[in-house]
């Protein structure tokens, strides 16, 4: 099984980058396999240790297959998983999510800007890394 992690880049006020956008697979051994898993980290701690997490974030998975990805779904998950058929895909987010902060236990609402590309592009790769 192959495995592609996909995040979004959003910067919170101010200016404090909080999750990446990347892709990636991983070669496995199993070579009769066309089918990859996504991995969506809705997450993310920033570099003075405040844990930050995606809500109401409402997510659409086009191209080989589709599929919806809602972080209201488990609102407590650091990240969603998806398997998907090899391919090329596009992510988008839409508009109405939010991020919140964690502040002694407790999350609070933060203004926060998506600076990626929405939607974003991303491939499942079949035997490749």
């Amino acid at each position: 099984m192959r495995f592609a992690h996909i995040g979004f880049i959003l910067t919170l006020a101010p200016l404090v980058p909080l999750l990446g956008i990347y892709g990636c697979t991983v070669d496995s051994s199993e070579e009769e396999s066309s089918i990859g898993s996504i991995n969506l980290h809705l997450t993310g701690v920033s570099a003075a240790g405040l844990t930050y997490r995606l809500r109401n974030g409402n997510f659409t998975v086009s191209g080989v297959e589709s599929a919806e990805i809602s972080t209201e779904d488990n609102p407590d998950a650091a990240s969603v998983q998806l398997e998907l058929p090899a391919g090329n895909y596009l992510m988008g987010l839409a508009p109405g999510w939010g991020m919140e902060r964690e502040v002694d236990g407790v999350f609070e609402p933060v203004e926060a800007v998506l600076t990626s590309d929405n939607p974003a592009a991303f491939a499942v790769v079949d035997q490749q890394v």
